[in-house]
């Protein structure tokens, strides 16, 4: 039965969310079958420390995420900063993505002196090599913001933010898949840069 046959006036509308949750469900699954496969052909033609094996494990951590495995998701997110960190070095700006990514989902499970360093080093390369006043540097702060203020440290949760009020993190772990995206989206607008450049 397809989702369209609850689509409609008078329907049972219990039925209709159930289906359309089991339809979403088996979506992910599909999309998390199809980057595995991906991983197996990459590793095998361009190698377990190719750029691209950390760009399917980071996302298989989003579908992890998703799908309701934060430790699964952490541990693929690691497994692809470990793997970009390896091949670019530590000062390229998709390294700095897989950090921050890695970080907020550590934020979001409640792990905050685990994503401060993170976010740290992260904002740290997004200043030096995506500048300043990059979209990247105001996206990342905000996350290390929400992390200083659930960590008890909102002065300096405040400093990061010109003095503004910032919300304290049993919001900072707010949409983690919208952050994601938010990560992803940002990162698909860069040119690969690094330190060395």
């Amino acid at each position: 039965m397809t989702l369209k046959e609850y689509d409609r006036p008078g329907g049972d509308e219990n039925r209709y969310l159930t289906r359309a949750l089991a339809l979403a469900e088996a979506a992910l699954a599909d999309a998390e079958a199809a980057y595995h496969r991906a991983l197996t052909v990459i590793r095998q033609s361009l190698g377990d420390g190719h750029p691209e094996v950390a760009t399917l494990y980071r996302h298989l951590a989003d579908l992890a995420y998703r799908r309701h495995r934060p430790a699964e998701a952490m541990a693929y997110a690691q497994r692809a900063l470990d793997v970009r960190t390896a091949a670019l070095g530590a000062g390229h700006l998709d390294v700095a993505f897989d950090t921050a990514a890695l970080a907020c989902l550590l934020a979001a499970e409640g792990k905050m002196d685990e994503a401060e360093p993170l976010l740290r080093r992260a904002l740290m390369t997004f200043q030096t090599v995506a500048g300043p006043d990059s979209d990247e540097v105001a996206f990342v702060g905000e996350e290390l913001g929400a992390v200083l203020a659930a960590l008890g440290r909102p002065d300096e949760a405040r400093t990061l933010h010109g003095g503004a009020p910032v919300t304290p993190s049993g919001d900072a772990r707010r949409d983690t898949g919208a952050t994601l995206d938010a990560l992803s989206s940002l990162q698909l607008t860069r040119s690969p840069k690094t330190l060395d450049e």
